[in-house]
């Protein structure tokens, strides 16, 4: 739960440095790692890349990195990294975020 918080407060004020820790799950990622060979450095080679939070999608497979520029280069480096070390198949996506959030248009 504190991680949880801690992400809403760091993306709400702007403390992209707070990122890294806050998505630092320790109730679900350990467990799927294993289900997911490569996920761990792929994950890793998003952090040098230039990434602030590396992280699973709810159970998976998706795995999501949070950017402030390079964003075509993380996505590569971390694509790189899970096919050439583990031969897992991918595709890059990125996406904007989305400012408005839910709208009921009548």
């Amino acid at each position: 739960m504190n991680r949880a918080a801690l992400l809403v407060a760091a993306l709400g004020q702007g403390r992209f440095d707070l990122l890294r820790e806050a998505v630092a799950d320790r109730l679900h990622q350990p467990y799927r790692a294993p289900l997911l060979p490569g996920m761990l450095e792929a994950l890793e080679a998003g952090y040098a890349a230039g990434a602030l939070a590396c992280f699973l999608s709810g159970a998976g497979s998706t795995l999501l990195a949070l950017a402030e520029g390079r964003e075509e280069q993380i996505g590569a480096a971390m694509q790189s990294r899970w096919r050439d070390g583990f031969g897992t198949a991918s595709r890059v996506q990125v996406l904007d975020v989305d400012q408005d959030g839910l709208r009921h248009d009548t």
